[in-house]
């Protein structure tokens, strides 16, 4: 079974959902970058990994959102370095950054524009 029908089979089992912070972030990239990116709901998948979000217009740009109390910044570094593999360019985007929303909307700007990561 390939790795996007595993990632489907675990969302539907499980009835994973965007918490409310990744609807946060959800609305946030809906309102200020209107038809750029989408949350993943397993559609795609890397080596069992499954980004928060990705770019629909293919451009293989990925964002990642992490809350401290959950994830380090050494699993990030690899998940982005897997993703990376494969072409992916990954931004990685903390809870506490969604309380600054006009540094965020800069940060994303930046990023998606000049294809540079800053983190």
């Amino acid at each position: 079974m390939n790795s996007v029908k595993q990632a489907r089979i675990i969302l539907k089992n499980y009835k994973i959902k965007p918490n409310k912070s990744e609807q946060r972030l959800d609305n946030f990239l809906d309102e200020n970058f209107k038809g750029k990116f989408i949350y993943n709901e397993g559609q795609i998948s890397i080596e069992g990994k499954i980004p928060d979000f990705f770019d629909i217009e293919d451009k293989k740009a990925v964002i990642e959102f992490a809350g401290r109390r959950f994830h380090t910044e050494e699993e990030l570094k690899e998940k982005k370095e897997l993703f990376a593999k494969y072409g992916f360019r990954t931004l990685i985007i903390w809870q506490e950054e969604l309380r600054d929303e006009q540094e965020l909307f800069e940060k994303i700007l930046f990023w998606y524009h000049k294809n540079l990561v800053v983190e």
